[in-house]
This record gives C-alpha cells, structure tokens and sequence, in this order.
C-alpha cells in the first residue's frame, strides 16, 4: 500500500465517508478509504439514531437546512438499489403547552419552504392517530416524508458499493501524522499509529468525524473545532414494538433536538438520545443519570413506556462545531477538504454532502471523468427470517446452513452469519451489525460462541484473533497453543440432513434439557405413542452440557453426576422409550387449534435442511429453559469494552470451546453460576478478585459458597455492587461500591479493581417469547406461565415445565417437575377432542407474607401435590404454613433455595370439609420467622446452637454438606480433633462427609481437556473418581490441563493416579471424538 498512489485518500468510515467513498466510485479515481476501526460504521454512525429526517426543523440559511430534503430523497432512491433497512413512517412533533405552537409555525414554514409536506394534527387528531401518547397533549406536527433507516446496514451498504466499484478499504488505520505535499504535484503522506506502512495520496477527504478538527491540524488546515457532544439512547424490549407507528419529537431546542421516542426498521423502540458535551473523544459511557434523563423525560410523552423494558444500552459522540452548523470546504490548503461538524441531521444528509464534496473537488480542479463500469446496486443480506415460508424453504434446501438458527432472540441463521461475512464482517460487532445477531434480549449470551467458531472457522483465525470491534477488544483467549488450519468453506462447515418429522404427533416438547427430556421419557411411559423433543441447539441435552460441576443426579440416579453424564443419561433413557429426539430444530411459532376443528395444535419449525416444517400435535410442553439477566437490567454504567460477559456465556466458552476469558476476573452478583464460574476461572489460573453482591445475603446455594469461594479463599462482599465499567476496547477496570439499605450506592467509600473480566451472574429470566405468542398468561411472579395442578397452562393442552416455569436452584427438581408434565400431557392428548382428564381444581393458591412466589396456582382435592415456593427474605428458623391445611417447621428459608413442599389429598379434603358451604375455596402460603422457646432459667434462645445441648468443654462447628446438591448444614459437636456427636444431618452421607470434613478434608472437581488439536479442538469434560485433599486442587488442575486426547468415552479413565495419588483418577463425563 505504502508504493501506491491515490488520487483521493478518505479519512474516517462513517455515514459521510462511505457516502463520499460511493460518489466518488462513479468516477475514474482510484480512491482509499481508511478508518481508525477494523471496519466501517464502528464510530460516531453505529450509535446513530437512523432517522431520515424531513428538514422541517431547519431553514435554508444553514447547509444543514439545505442539504437535508436532497438527503431525505435520496436516500429513498438508494434503499432500492443497496437493500438497507427503510422504513418512511413520518414523524411528529408534538405540543406539550400553549408556548409551543409558535415553534411548530416556524417548522411548518421551513418544511413548507422545501416543498416538504407539513400537517397539523389537533388535540383528536393525535390521540386517533397515537392513542398510546398521552392525552394531556394538546396537538402534533406531522411530517410523512419523515423516517428510518438501519444505520449500520445503511453504511455498510455504501462502502460495499464504494468497494465493488473500486474503492479501496483499510482498516486500523488511526491516522497520526499526516505529511503536506513538498511541491504542487507532490501527494499527501498518512501515517498511522502502530504501522509502517502508509498511504499517499493527492487529494484528501477530512470526514473523520469527533477528530475531524484534531485531523486537520495535521494538514495545517484547522479552521474550526469540534465539541464531542454525547447522547446515550435505550433499545426496548419487541414485546412493544408497536406503541407508536411514528417518530416522536419534542419541540426542539438550540442544542438538541430533544428525547425521542424511535420506531426502529428492525421492529425494535428506542429512546433518547441525552446531549451532554465533553472534552473526551472516546468516552461513549453510559450512566445511571442518563437513563433517568431518558425515562423521566419519554414517559412524559407516553407512560406505556418504562425502563423495565430496555434490554440495551449505548452512547454515541456527535461531532458538535464551534459554528453549529457543516463544515464542508476547501481548506486553506490545497487539495485537502474539510468535512466536519457533521452531527444530525448528518446521517440523512450524507449522500447530499457526497454530491457536494464532489462539486467542491471539481471546483477545486480535480478531474473527474465518469466509470462507465460503475454499477449502482449490490447482492441484498438474504435475512432468511424476512423471507416468506416458500423462499425460506428454497434457501435452506439449497444451503442447510439457513436452516440453522444462531442467535434465537433475533432467529438470525447461520447462512445468514456467513453471508455477513461474505458482505465483510470481521468482527463480532461486524456480524452483529449486518444481522442483527446480538441484539435481542439475552444481548448476545447465546450466540456469541457461535459466531466466534463461525468467523474463526471462516476467516482461519486464532481464538484471540476474534475481536468484538477490532483492535485489542479481544474476547477470550486460548487455553492452548493454537495451529491455525486453512479457512472452511460455508459449504464445508454444512450440517447433515436431520431425521424426518412426522406430520402429528401426540406429544410436541420444546426444550431438550432436564426438563425437555424427562418429559418426554414420562410422556412415553404415561402411554404417549409419539413423542418428539425439538432443541435449538445443534446437540440435544440443553445448558446441562456446559454444566460440567457435579451436582446432578442423586434424586433420579442414585449417584451424584456431572451435567454431561446426566444428560446422557437421560438421552439414553429418552432414546430407548422410544423418544424422538430432533436438534437444530428451533419452533417459530405455536397456534392453538381452531375453534370446531380437530383439536390439533400447529407447531412451526425451522428444521435445518428442510426448511421450516408444519407439524401437529394433540399437547405440548414447553421446556425452553431460561436465560441470564443482562447488563441493562440492572443499569450497570460505563463503557462497552470486550471482557464484560454474562457468567453462563463465560462457562459455555470455557467448557465447551475452551476459551480462557482472562488473568484478572471481577464476578457480580452471587448466583450458582457465578460461584461456581469464580471456582473454574481459578483452577484455569485466572485470579478472582472478588464476588461482589448487591443484597445483604448470598444468592447461590451454600454449598457453593463453601466448595467454589471459601474453598480457593474468594471473598464475598455482601452489600455491594459494581457501579462503573471502565476501558475502550478491552475491559481495564471496575468501580465497586456498598450500597445502603435502599441498595444505593455509597460513592464516598468507592474503590477501583483492575480486570480484564467482569461476569454477570444476577439472576436468570424464563425464557416465555414462545408463550406469550402462543397465547399462554405469564405470571409476574415468576416470570414464567400460571398452570394448574397437572402443570397445564390457561391454553388447554400447553403445559410447563422446568426453567420456563419457574427458575430452579437444582436440576433433579426440574426433571421432577418435568416428569409431572410428560405424565399430564400425555393424559390430555388421550383425550384431547374430549373432556378434560383432570380432577377440576377448586382451590386458589396465592402468595402470602415473606413468599415471593408459589406454584402451582390451583389444586384439587382428589390428589397430592407438590408444592414449589421461594422464601421471600432470610428466615431463620421459619415456619411454612398452607393457610390452615397444612404447616411445617424448615430450620431455615432464604430466596437461593426453593422450597418443595408435599401436601397430602387428605389435608386439603379435611380443610375444605371445614369451610362455609358455597365459599371460594383459597389457600394463603406465608412463612414466618419463628422464636423456639425459652427455657427456664436459661437464656434466651438462639435459633444457631439453643438445640446442640453443649456441655462445659465442647466446641461446635457447623459444616454444609457437599455429599449432594442439597448442601444441608450438619452441625458437629466436638473437642478438638475428637467428634462427640452429629446433629442434623438428613442421611448417612451426612454423617460420613463430616466425620471425613473434621478431620481430613478433601475434594473432588471437574475440568476439561482437549479433544483433538490447535484450529478444530474440542473440550471434554472430565472429573475425579476419588476427593483430594484441598491443598492439590490447584496442582491438580493444572496437571489435567496439560492432557491432550484424540477422543474420549463417558466412563472412560483418561490420566490414572493424578498427582501421584493411588486410586485418584481422571474420568470422561461425556463421549467426544476427534473434529474432523
């Protein structure tokens, strides 16, 4: 690059420069575009708001004014020839007082002036045409040529044209210097940070946006300066896509165009933007402030809207100059044009500023001779899920890879990735830009170690050659040495053609997890003849895959298993009763039979090669699991660096692909998978810096409190929260803070934690998208459906299960729960035509004082029943009772761990004979904290030792039991070394591991190793046979971490007498074969 000459050299890869870089396509020049990102639109343009603009809010003594309306037209022209996002939806800007209207007159008059369409609405008006805004104004402007674009689409869409017509591209290119022509004929010499190379050429374009004044200065062309004027923006939730049809205006100010309610080309609602100036040009942070700007402003305008609904967040800098208006010129030096200042309307006008700097460059003397080659359109992204079912069918048929779904929030394929990266994505950001893939609710959680195997397998990269934006964003890294193999095909990287689905079947489960499975093994021995399980995922067995941690198995299997042994398991189980199991296999929809039919459900499904499929069924149960709360929930403010990761992403990166995330780690928040992500990041050596939880107790079990933090010397910090994300591109630090009692935190006692990792592990949401679609009522509770005693929905036939029910602490209790489903579903499709086959429930159930929730909703009186139930505080002892049915003394209650409560048939018959006759019948569940009492002469009791008798000269030690997931605390009675008696305890086990605890303590874990070698490696997970002593963990780890296997087989022992201990061996938990 650095031996070539151009005749025109852009700076900066945003909305100006690609439209510039297209326009100039057009002529024979050979032109460079260079960006200080690794691709387009990664700058001031990705956190555009995408409105196309009318022009009505500027006059035509601005370039703004004048350049807009010829933007707004022709971005219209260019949306049929590069298949961006488009949508012209108009926009209004409403009356909120009396002083407004004069403001609307001055708009009428500017868009009147450009021959744009402007309309008044009146009070009536408005509220029939946006009932969902508030009443309490008093009329709109509206503007129709007003609308949207996808910013990112619509840039990208520019410089592939650009590319296609010759335009070259470099990425990471941060221009430093630049050299002046040493004569009239001499070029311009860019130099970049970090690089030798460089590029010269004639004539240079200045569109570097937030740097355009600091650029050129280079040159010697400063004429103006740019403020750096940020606006954080809120991207809702699609469950309200549709409570306003138009873009929504305040009366603009001086500075700002105000807080904006935006109908997004993608179906999605956002809100903002702030306008704050700064002096720092790559501070794009969000805050707390912020967002209560946003909200306390939007909601005025509309209450349908609320902050619990966002489910991200970002800022962007817009490039504000002393003169408030664009500066596009030739500068004081020649042959050098300065394109600055280009803050909104900027985006609509940016083919209008193109056709002006090409005017300006002809002016200047450049000749400019057209490109008879040029070509004007470019392929479209396919956007398989746009498609209709037909081209949908013809495209997975032709490329099985569309019949593949990546990102499930969004439903974006992996044709769809491929195609990306066929378009130019490089990058994480890159995919998700032209996809959309990432930006849905679980915001990436998911789809992220996907799209990392799809670009590495794609583009032959090493694993920390994935970057989320370039640079040094980069991921995760290698746990071993890499070979980097030669690029896959999209071809190559094809799925198998999967099994046939049948046309009806009896049973229909959504979810191949603890839940998906055992239902359908209950379902099948309830008397089910066809039984199908569809999963998402390319391999059956859900999040117990990842899940490598024992735990798992003592109530179904006897034995205390890791995830993967206990989804084989039931796999086996599921296969030999005969249960078909489908994988790749993602449900797009669910309608419910039609009133007079034959009483079928309709179930659609995208099913690899076979495109999407219609399948009938007489019931289903839905099993889909949960997912991970997300940084926006819980309005964690700062920077978007690479590095902050949801602790289920980070497990499924480390087990399943063998990533290494980082050498520094911050965990926030207490749930399960963040203890027990806190354990496996230090036995891969990465040092946890500390778990820090918001609420004054933990979340997760004890048991995990003991064996993944207490263990290894991790503390727990209770009361505190992280505040603050630190770090351009990679995560650098965190802000830690307590919080007082109203979970506010104390910035005066604020301290920073250096990291490259921060995980999320703040709690989990059911995964019911597919519920509520199909029509199913969701408990705010829960978060999950309200079902009856048999577990069936208000949507008769649809029953609910496991996670998607409510979140389980245990698996087993998943499974258990699922088993009571399969079994009811079953029931149902005997007689699905029929009368129902339940007892009909005559109780309500409803939560009351210190419970936050209870399942089921409604029992009957002919049965037992299993009730589940969470304690809504720490109780200690607590008494349960079931109005007044049915009680039972727990020596404590605390929100991590569910309560599973029987209540026997004969109870509730022998209440219910009690009540008045006629009587709605309705049990309160309540849990209180109770006193044990006093004994005399004593003092007063204490609920920790008031049971434990000690007598002079005995010690107490109180241990949690690890033997299984239950992790009951055994209290042991001691002197010394010398155990005296065991308190407690609720089985043999117990006994056995505090005796062994006492004296000896030891552990056991699990791990990885690698399956086959550097590009096409694999994690299998392995575990101990026998417990260690805890002081040869670390040792231990690191042993195993140096195995390298061809395959392995569950069972199978892979290393014998680990650390030279006799009869301590390393076991496969699950069989995996060398990649091909």
């Amino acid at each position: 690059m650095s031996s070539t000459l151009f005749d025109v050299a852009i700076i900066g890869g945003g909305a100006s420069g690609c439209a510039i870089a297209r326009e100039l396509s057009k002529f024979q020049l050979k032109t460079v575009l260079v960006e200080r990102c690794a691709e387009c639109c990664f700058g001031t343009s990705k956190a555009n708001s995408g409105i196309v603009h009318s022009g009505h809010q500027l006059g035509l003594d601005t370039l703004k004014g004048r350049l807009v309306t010829r933007g707004n037209r022709l971005i219209a022209e260019l949306a049929k020839e590069l298949h961006f996002g488009f949508k012209q939806c108009g926009e209004i800007v409403i009356v909120q007082s009396e002083e407004d209207w004069p403001k609307i007159q001055q708009m009428v008059e500017w868009g009147e002036s450009k021959g744009e369409p402007m309309i008044i609405w009146d009070q009536q008006k408005l509220r029939e045409e946006e009932p969902s805004l508030s009443h309490h104004l008093l009329g709109a402007l509206y503007a129709p040529t007003a609308g949207v674009v996808n910013p990112y689409e619509f840039v990208n869409c520019l410089m592939e044209s650009a590319e296609k017509n010759g335009v070259e591209f470099v990425g990471n290119f941060r221009v430093s210097s630049i050299d002046r022509p040493a004569t009239e004929d001499a070029p311009f010499v860019l130099h970049a940070e970090g690089r030798s190379d460089m590029v010269q050429a004639k004539w240079v374009i200045n569109a570097a946006g937030v740097y355009a004044d600091l650029v050129a200065d280079m040159a010697g062309a400063k004429t103006f300066t740019i403020t750096p004027r940020k606006g954080e923006e809120y991207l809702l939730d699609k469950k309200i896509k549709n409570v306003v049809q138009r873009i929504v205006f305040p009366v603009p100010t001086a500075v700002s165009k105000g807080i904006l309610i935006i109908p997004t080309v993608d179906g999605t609602m956002m809100c903002g933007p702030t306008a704050e100036n700064q002096d720092d040009r790559e501070d794009v942070s969000t805050t707390v402030d912020g967002c209560t700007k946003v909200f306390s402003t939007v909601t005025q305008y509309c209450s349908a809207i609320q902050q619990r609904d966002v489910i991200a967040s970002f800022a962007g800098l817009r490039a504000a100059s002393n003169t408030g208006d664009f500066i596009i010129e030739a500068s004081p030096v020649k042959r050098f044009i300065n394109c600055g200042g280009i803050q909104s309307p900027g985006l609509t006008a940016a083919p209008a500023i193109a056709e002006y700097v090409v005017n300006i460059l002809r002016e200047e003397g450049l000749a400019l001779a057209s490109n008879d080659a040029f070509v004007g359109t470019i392929e479209p992204m396919p956007h398989f899920i746009e498609q209709p079912v037909e081209e949908q069918r013809r495209l997975a048929a032709a490329n099985p890879l569309f019949g593949k779904i990546v990102c499930r929030c969004e439903q974006i394929t992996e044709g769809d990735i491929h195609a990306a990266i066929d378009h130019g994505a490089r990058t994480l950001d890159g995919v998700k830009f032209r996809t959309r893939a990432g930006m849905g609710r679980c915001q990436s959680g998911f789809c992220t170690s996907r799209i990392m195997e799809i670009l590495r397998r794609r583009l032959g990269l090493k694993a920390d050659e994935i970057t989320k934006r370039g640079g040094e964003s980069v991921l995760m890294h290698p746990d071993i040495e890499e070979l980097v193999a030669a690029p896959d095909s999209a071809e190559e990287l094809a799925a198998p053609t999967p099994d046939d689905l049948k046309n009806v079947y009896d049973i229909v489960i959504i979810g191949g997890g603890p839940a998906g499975l055992a239902a359908g093994v209950s379902a099948r021995e309830a008397g089910a003849v066809h039984v199908v399980v569809l999963d998402r995922e390319p391999t059956v067995g859900g999040i117990l895959l990842q899940c490598i941690h024992s735990g798992f198995g003592v109530e179904h299997f006897g034995q205390e298993l890791t995830g993967p042994e206990y989804a084989e398991r039931f796999i086996g189980k599921a296969m030999e009763a005969g249960v078909q199991l489908c994988s790749s296999a993602f449900v797009l929809g669910v309608d419910k039979p039609e009133e007079g039919g034959d009483g079928l459900f309709t179930i659609k499904v995208l099913y690899g090669s076979q495109g999407v499929q219609l399948v009938r069924a007489k019931s289903v149960v839905l099993a889909m699991g949960c997912r991970e709360r997300t940084r926006p929930m819980i309005r964690l403010g700062g920077t978007r660096p690479a590095g902050v990761m949801t602790a289920g992403l980070c497990q499924k990166l480390m087990n399943m692909d063998g990533y290494r995330p980082g050498r520094k780690a911050v965990i926030l928040g207490s749930g399960d998978i963040g203890l027990i992500m806190a354990r496996r990041l230090t036995l891969e050596g990465c040092e946890v810096q500390g778990v820090f939880e918001i609420m004054p107790y933990c979340n997760g079990l004890n048991r995990n409190v003991v064996q993944c933090l207490n263990d290894y010397g991790i503390s727990l910090h209770l009361g505190h929260t992280v505040v603050r994300v630190h770090g351009n591109e990679k995560l650098e630090r965190v802000t830690v803070a307590p919080v007082d009692q109203h979970w506010q935190p104390d910035m005066s006692r604020a301290w920073d934690i250096e990291c490259d990792t921060l995980l999320l592990s703040v709690g989990l949401i059911p995964e019911n998208e597919l519920s509520s679609q199909a029509g199913v009522q969701i408990d705010r509770s829960t978060s999950g459906p309200q079902v009856t005693s048999s577990l069936m929905t208000n949507v008769p036939g649809i029953f609910a299960c496991g996670n998607v029910l409510h979140v389980h602490d245990v698996a087993d209790n998943a499974s258990a729960e699922a088993i009571l489903a399969g079994r009811s579903a079953a029931q149902y499709a005997s007689s699905h035509t029929g009368p129902c086959p339940f007892p009909p429930d005559n109780i309500t159930l409803e939560a009351g004082d210190g419970v936050m929730y209870v399942l089921p909703k409604t029992l009957n009186t002919e049965s037992n029943h299993v009730l589940s139930l969470r304690a809504r505080r720490h109780m200690k002892p607590a008494m349960l009772r079931v109005g007044d049915a049915a009680s039972r003394r727990f020596r404590f209650a605390i929100p991590a761990e569910m309560i599973r409560f029987e209540i026997k048939r004969e109870q509730l018959q022998t209440w219910a004979a009690g009540q008045p006759e006629g009587t709605p019948l309705k049990l309160t569940v309540t849990l209180e904290e109770v006193q044990l009492p006093q004994r005399r002469g004593q003092p007063e009791a204490d609920p920790n030792t008031d049971d434990l008798n000690l007598q002079p000269g005995e010690e107490h030690t109180q241990y949690v039991c690890l033997s299984c997931p239950n992790g009951c605390p055994i209290d042991v009675i001691h002197k010394g070394r010398e155990i005296l008696r065991v308190l407690h305890n609720k089985c043999p086990r117990g006994i056995a591991y505090v005796e062994q605890e006492h004296r000896d303590p030891k552990r056991v874990f699990s791990t990885t190793i690698a399956i086959g070698e550097g590009h096409h490696s694999r994690k299998v997970p392995v575990k101990l046979s026998a417990p260690i002593p805890k002081e040869k963990l670390i040792d231990a780890a690191r042993e195993i971490r140096a195995l390298r296997r061809t395959g392995a087989a569950l069972g199978e022992t892979v290393l014998e007498n680990l650390c030279g201990l006799e009869g301590v061996n390393v076991v496969a938990c699950r069989t995996m074969q060398k990649p091909e």
